[in-house]
């Protein structure tokens, strides 16, 4: 009965974990990202996030943007010590829009475009779109964790697990591709690295609210099984 009962939960909590993996939230879809080199203030990220421009006409960005853009340290400074859920989801929103760039808008059209076609159910537009991009640009970190999302929905989970293994290669501080991660293992009954991946995003972001639900959820389950 007990394990009827989380497996309910389980349902309830994996449905907007999915969604926080694609990184195109409300919030990360009014981000602008030419931010300074600095520590950025939770009063100055709630600005940053209420007067940002839409995602469509975001600029560019400089060359530099993705996964090794110097401005992600200060962020993730700033997320490690975030004093709310509320105040991580603006710094994680700030985050993804930066991961979302490649410098190259053709490239970044791809993403765009694969994106809204995955969000759309229209899995195959979003897969020709997702597997151009990293066979375009193989060390752009989000092209490999967007084709993981949707191999993810698509119900593909080794597929999905391949290119989480490329994410986390290209970006170790992906929380995105560990939440997956941990998803995964939870749909192929593997609890303790289900537990593993939500305890690797709760290093990075500690006040990620689903990560956090999930991981308290798989301890009460791995205890369950203890019995």
């Amino acid at each position: 009965m007990a394990e009827t009962a989380h497996r309910s939960k389980w349902r309830v909590e994996m449905r907007p974990f999915a969604a926080f993996l694609t990184g195109f939230s409300p919030i990360a879809a009014r981000i602008a990202v030419a931010l300074p080199i600095m520590t950025i203030s939770s009063t100055s990220l709630a600005a940053i996030a209420l007067t940002a421009l839409p995602f469509s006409i975001l600029p560019v960005g400089p060359a530099m943007a993705d996964q090794k853009d110097s401005r992600l340290m200060p962020l993730f400074d700033a997320l490690q010590k975030a004093a709310s859920p509320e105040e991580a989801q603006t710094i994680e929103a700030i985050i993804w829009a930066i991961w979302a760039q490649t410098g190259n808008r053709e490239l970044d059209m791809l993403l765009v475009e694969g994106s809204m076609a995955m969000s759309n159910d229209d899995y195959d537009t979003a897969l020709r779109d997702f597997s151009e991009l990293v066979k375009r640009a193989p060390n752009f970190a989000e092209g490999w964790n967007k084709r993981a999302t949707l191999y993810f929905l698509m119900g593909n989970y080794m597929a999905s697990l391949a290119d989480i293994d490329r994410t986390l290669a290209l970006e170790p501080r992906h929380f995105g591709a560990l939440a997956g991660l941990g998803l995964i293992n939870l749909q192929m009954q593997r609890d303790q690295a289900a537990l593993d991946a939500f305890q690797r995003v709760l290093k990075i972001d500690p006040m990620n609210a689903a990560a956090r639900t999930n991981a308290e959820l798989v301890k009460h389950r791995l205890g369950d099984e203890a019995i």
